[in-house]
């Protein structure tokens, strides 16, 4: 058996949002055996959401999002919450022991099946350059490694499989280079507004410039959507997944999540 630890992120304004992600667990074909989710919101809360919406829970996992200040420094990394959720991803990465990981956010739902391994290998998720920071993002992650990007696609599809052994390679790539641990490593310019870094540029970079053993699948965009009349308006059934980047998705409410859960499954779900 697959040895998958999920690592997830959940954000104050992110609540509803994730238990929509959470609903469509069935379109993974390889289950996580085990779910941990860093959050500010309490576990009762969280618990009780799950319940909320019929989520099992019972391999699910409950850190608060200042877990890991006990093990590392992450006082470069705090100051937005942008970056701390990246930092928060990599020491997971670094910390827990699991063969693979899947890093997933808590604003994608998967409409159709979705298989992190194909043939044995690294199946990625990745949407085509169409935002002016791929090239920033890329740009840095060549400064900090001196790797380019050898796909022209972006890894920043909230949905990451990696393993173990990749995140020691890049690890000690980084460390050997700097001199000093990852976290101070990746630091190589203030954290600021321009929101220059990304987890998974760096992850999917570093691994397909390594390694000729891996596969991809696109996302395809999703139209702009700023009305649930457009939402609604949409055949889902051209798209593998529905992500929550803009209003009226991002920061949704509890019944909100209801209603887009039970539309996509009504009609678009191919598993449920």
């Amino acid at each position: 058996m697959l040895n998958l630890t999920r690592i997830m992120c959940i954000g104050l304004d992110r609540l509803w949002e994730a238990m929509v992600t959470l609903s469509f667990d069935h379109n993974l074909t390889i289950k996580p055996n085990r779910t941990y989710i860093f959050s500010p919101h309490s576990e009762e809360q969280l618990r009780q959401a799950f319940k909320e919406f019929g989520i099992d829970d019972r391999n699910i996992e409950i850190f608060n999002d200042n877990y890991f200040d006990q093990y590392y420094n992450l006082s470069l990394w705090v100051q937005d919450n942008w970056y701390k959720q990246q930092a928060l991803k990599l020491c997971s990465l670094d910390f827990f022991n699991s063969d693979y990981f899947l890093i997933q956010d808590a604003d994608i739902a998967l409409l159709k099946p979705y298989n992190i391994l194909e043939n044995g290998t690294i199946n990625f998720k990745v949407e085509r350059l169409w935002h002016e920071h791929h090239k920033i993002y890329s740009d840095m992650i060549e400064e900090i490694t001196g790797f380019k990007r050898v796909i022209d696609y972006s890894f920043i599809s909230e949905i990451m499989p990696y393993t173990k052994q990749d995140w020691y390679e890049l690890k000690a790539q980084i460390e050997q280079t700097y001199g000093v641990n990852f976290l101070q490593a990746l630091c190589i310019r203030d954290f600021d507004k321009t929101k220059w870094f990304s987890e998974y540029e760096l992850l999917g970079i570093f691994k397909t410039n390594i390694d000729k053993e891996w596969t991809s699948e696109i996302i395809l965009t999703q139209p702009p959507i700023t009305t649930w009349e457009e939402f609604r308006a949409i055949d889902w059934s051209c798209y593998n997944s529905v992500r929550f980047h803009v209003h009226p998705f991002k920061r949704m409410n509890q019944d909100q999540a209801k209603e887009m859960i039970k539309h996509l499954k009504d009609n678009y779900d191919t598993v449920n």
